[in-house]
């Protein structure tokens, strides 16, 4: 088992320095302390513990082909079948970005009109002859096509705003949606968090946010929070980078400041959930989910606004003594009572207490797994990676490949000869004489110099016996790429090939047809929170004056 990358340093949290902490009442602390007993108790639990041993051990052997530590570090042949293998499936999977396409819901728009051409034609008629009880029918036809023509106007709305807000993301929308597909591809599952960036409000993940300049805003009001309780030494820094960044802002003379919906990807194994879930893609089951973010309390404050001081207990970033000290951050999603709150491992109250989000989406819940190789188990929860699959005929492939470099090595030519039989220089000129090089051996005249040297027979090397064929196979059954993906064939005839590859044809159809789910589920919601959120006026400046939209969010 890998350890945790954060460790603890530091198990009973300090008292504040400077200022005083208003005091928790007793049931709010342990109303908080039950939180994080439930997450730590849920990480605990085998459905999640086991899975993330496995993720742990599945970014190794992706990263150094093995799933031995020592192999790999001894310099043993390694053979990275399965990072062939990922780039491959990601590259199948997601070669493009993705287009959205919104479309109005069938609906049934006419009273009267029955919805032929023949009946309209007629009504036509007799209105125009003067039969005015036709009329109806007509005022009925135009008010149901202006009505769908309003709906088409918005679902292209849709698609121009949500392009627009994706090409502003911080970091590169397909880089992130790429790295999710291959994430699922090593670790079983991946994730991708759907929020809204409001104006000067911060967002805690690294990977989501719309580029402006709220972060310089946030960090300027948290050097002000921070430089009120510091000492004279550090006063005089925060004062400093104050002015630097107060004359910065100075500078400029408009400020960029933006609000629309942002992606994140959390990690894998970031993601805590209830325990009780029965099935991850669609959470059902599921009364809570957690997100494990470690922050330094300069970051907690910035996001926040809370100041933990010291009072929390202490990690290290990455396990390093030397490394930064980090607060561990648990963002809950409470499904049963709909309420979104914040707490930290060792601070005795809420960092964000639980309310109702001031964005929410439909279903409440803001994860959206990815998941490929589902399976129908009680304790398998987060189904198995392509990685994990495949570790098995990996790890064969090195063996075979280490062991026939050993026997290589081991058939060196030599030559054998009696002990005795030569003298110790003539010996040394047998073993290193040059290309060409007449060499005079100190033997009697009826001596055969051939009779007392010979070259000694080793065991011959069997090809069979490293034969890499039977692995390649398995890994073609186990996740469908065959051999003639990763290189060469050797003895499948064309038939055999075409067969397998109709076959990984059709398992990554149905991995891209859970991309696009995902993708969908997660373009469904966004559009929810655009309609939710976003002013008509904002939307008419992305968009143009020709955007249908809500005069007020929905």
């Amino acid at each position: 088992m890998e350890p945790d990358m954060t460790v603890p340093v530091d198990e009973a949290p300090a008292k504040i320095v400077g200022g005083e902490k208003a005091e928790v009442s007793p049931a709010r602390a342990a109303l908080v302390q039950s939180w994080l007993e439930k997450i730590k108790e849920a990480r605990a639990h085998l459905k999640i513990k086991k899975a993330f041993e496995r993720m742990k051990m599945c970014q190794r052997i992706a990263a150094t082909g093995s799933q031995e530590v020592a192999w790999v570090e001894g310099g043993s042949y390694v053979l990275p079948v399965i990072n062939r293998h990922i780039n491959l499936a990601t590259s199948q999977l997601y070669a493009k970005h993705p287009t959205i396409v919104t479309k109005r819901k069938p609906r049934m728009l006419y009273k009267v009109w029955d919805e032929k051409t023949e009946t309209a034609q007629s009504a036509m008629a007799a209105v125009q002859a003067g039969d005015m009880s036709q009329l109806p029918l007509l005022q009925d036809i135009i008010a149901g096509q202006q009505y769908m023509m309003l709906l088409d106007r918005m679902a292209k709305t849709v698609e121009i705003a949500w392009t627009y807000f994706m090409s502003e993301q911080k970091h590169s929308y397909k880089a992130q949606l790429k790295l999710a597909v291959r994430r699922t591809k090593v670790n079983g599952v991946a994730y991708a968090k759907l929020g809204f960036q409001r104006i000067l409000e911060p967002n805690p993940e690294v990977t989501a946010g719309i580029a402006d300049v709220t972060s310089k805003i946030k960090n300027l009001e948290s050097l002000i929070a921070a430089s009120e309780g510091a000492d004279a030494d550090e006063s005089k820094k925060e004062a400093e980078e104050l002015r630097l960044n107060l004359a910065d802002l100075q500078a400029q003379e408009t400020l960029l400041v933006r609000e629309g919906p942002v992606i994140s990807f959390p990690k894998s194994d970031a993601i805590i959930f209830d325990p009780d879930t029965v099935h991850l893609k669609t959470w059902a089951g599921c009364g809570w989910v957690a997100e494990m973010m470690d922050m330094t309390p300069a970051k907690v404050r910035e996001t926040w606004g809370a100041d933990i001081g010291k009072e929390f207990k202490t990690y290290k970033e990455n396990g390093e003594k030397k490394g930064r000290t980090m607060a561990r951050v648990y963002e809950v999603w409470d499904i049963v009572a709909q309420q979104s709150l914040v707490v930290c491992d060792g601070y005795g109250d809420f960092i964000k207490e639980p309310s109702t989000p001031s964005v929410m989406l439909e279903r409440f819940n803001p994860y959206f797994p990815l998941v490929f190789n589902e399976v129908e188990c009680d304790d398998e929860v987060i189904p198995p990676s392509d990685v994990w699959l495949t570790r098995h005929p990996q790890d064969e492939l090195n063996r075979s490949r280490e062991g026939i470099r050993q026997h290589r090595r081991a058939n060196v030519p030599f030559y054998g000869m009696p002990a005795g039989s030569l003298p110790e220089k003539d010996r040394e000129k047998l073993g290193s004489h040059a290309a060409h090089e007449v060499i005079q051996f100190n033997v009697p005249p009826e001596g055969d110099i051939n009779k007392l040297v010979k070259k000694f027979e080793h065991a011959a090397i069997d090809p069979a016996q490293y034969d890499v064929e039977g692995h390649l196979s398995d890994i073609m059954r186990a996740v469908g790429t065959q051999e003639a993906n990763l290189g060469p064939t050797s003895g499948a005839t064309a038939t055999e090939t075409s067969i397998a590859e109709n076959s990984r044809q059709s398992s990554t159809a149905d991995n891209v047809d859970d991309l696009d789910d995902w993708l969908t589920e997660i373009t469904k919601s966004g559009g929810h929170l655009m309609l939710m959120n976003l002013q008509k006026a904002t939307i008419e400046e992305i968009v143009g004056p020709g955007a249908a939209w809500p005069d007020a969010p929905q």
